[in-house]
């Protein structure tokens, strides 16, 4: 899934954005989520709270903050998500790309080129994906994908282990985990049934088993051992 957040004090702009994106992701089945903010502030709090987004569109006409100082507070609280500035003004542009903006989109919003520059960025965040997104009890969570060890599977939870040696529990299946993370940056491996192992972790390599970065080892299963193989041979002349 693909989090979005939209940001501005006009409701009517705010909505406009909203449907477009909506539209646009009916279209090529985009799994998306959208919250929706009025004030800078308000989004300030939701970083401060944990929440976290692929995607943050800004109206940098706010005014009860400033938009720029908006933007200037949200990188330095995530550094990872994309941003898209939204205004009638481009005065400002030079000082908004020094925060790693993304895009700006001008208004009166044209949609042909708001949707361009939307899947621009889809595309960039399923080439980049940062984060690996999770539910449990009703909540929807997220992490840096550079942050999982491996996912182990018993029974119908998924256990994922991290390394700062935290094990986070959900309920799901291996093959849906593996799915989601197919379009990310980061490659994963199916060593086992119970097994889907993040490369970048891995210090070691054998036929029968990985050793991994924090010294684990885990036992790659007999039917699994040529395609290991094949797939960790690709990823080693990559």
């Amino acid at each position: 899934m693909v989090s979005i957040a939209i940001c501005g004090s006009d409701s009517a702009s705010n909505a406009r954005i909203e449907n477009i994106i909506e539209s646009e992701c009916s279209k090529y089945n985009i799994n998306i989520g959208i919250d929706m903010f009025y004030s800078g502030e308000a989004l300030e709090k939701g970083l401060l709270m944990g929440e976290r987004y692929d995607l943050l569109y800004l109206d940098i006409s706010m005014t009860e903050k400033g938009g720029i100082r908006t933007v200037k507070r949200i990188r330095r609280m995530d550094e990872h998500a994309l941003i898209i500035c939204v205004s009638e003004h481009e005065k400002d542009l030079a000082e908004l790309f020094r925060f790693n903006v993304f895009d700006f989109v001008k208004r009166p919003m044209k949609e042909e080129d708001f949707i361009i520059s939307f899947l621009a960025a889809y595309e960039r965040i399923c080439n980049e994906k940062i984060y690996y997104h999770y539910r449990y009890k009703n909540a929807e969570y997220k992490v840096l994908s550079s942050e999982i060890l491996y996912f182990e599977s018993r029974g119908r939870q998924i256990h994922m282990h991290l390394l700062d040696k935290k094990v986070e529990v959900f309920n799901a299946k291996l093959d849906q985990v593996a799915t989601q993370l197919e379009c990310g940056k980061i490659p994963f491996l199916r060593i086992h049934k119970s097994y889907l192992v993040n490369y970048h972790q891995v210090k070691a390599y054998s036929k029968t088993k990985l050793v991994m970065l924090n010294g684990q080892e885990l036992r790659i299963s007999e039917e699994r051992q040529k395609d290991v193989e094949i797939i960790y041979s690709r990823l080693l002349g990559d």
